[in-house]
Order: C-alpha cells, then structure tokens, then sequence
C-alpha cells in the first residue's frame, strides 16, 4: 500500500452557516472529527437543493471510511485468488479461514462506510 496523502479520518459533517467563506453557500462543512482541521467545504447551490447538498457532504465525509474499505477488500481479495489459483493448482490451500475473516471485516467496513455516505 502506498502512504496515506490525505487528511487522515475520520471525517465528520457539520452545519458551518449560509456562508463558511466569501460568499459562496456553503452550508456544510467536512472536518477531520476530533479535531477542528477543515477539510472541505460543500456547496449549498447544487441542483437538488438543500438534500442534495446533504447527501454530498455525507458522501465526502465517507471517503476516508470508503479508502479504508477499499483497501481492505484490496488486499482480502489478493489473498483469495492466491488461495485459488493454488486450489486450481492441486496445492495446499493457505489460511483460508483467515482469508475469509479479513473478506468479512473487509465488507463491514465498506458496509458502515455506505451507511455513513446515507447509502
């Protein structure tokens, strides 16, 4: 895996006021949670209005969680065709029961990061 460039979460959404900067709508605001690190803001005039506007701050607030699933599943997966292709093989399968228990926990993650994006 690479090293991690973005802001580490998680990231939470916040009401910030019609206007967080200039004067732009910006009624939500995404901040790295814990800390009052201001990650980006969203745009209140979207088409879709106010719900959209929501819905897209959800769904910036999740990228970090969704990262984390993808890499997750990335690396579950890689491990699931090793064990494959050595099956195919005729060869002793590896860990299986571990591969499918970071398969699970892979999904959970992904699984509360779709709940977190309103999903």
């Amino acid at each position: 895996m690479s090293e991690t460039k973005h802001t580490p979460g998680p990231w939470d959404k916040a009401s910030s006021g019609r206007h967080m900067r200039d004067d732009y709508h910006q009624p939500y605001a995404i901040y790295e949670g814990g800390h009052a690190n201001l990650v980006a803001g969203v745009f209140g005039d979207v088409r879709g209005g106010a719900e959209t506007a929501s819905a897209n701050a959800r769904l910036i607030a999740a990228a970090p969680d969704y990262a984390a699933a993808t890499d997750a599943l990335y690396e579950a997966l890689q491990r699931a065709i090793g064990n494959f292709t050595l099956a195919v093989k005729g060869l002793p399968v590896r860990d299986m029961a571990e591969t499918l228990a970071e398969a699970s926990a892979a999904v959970e993650l992904a699984d509360a990061a779709r709940v977190k994006a309103g999903r």
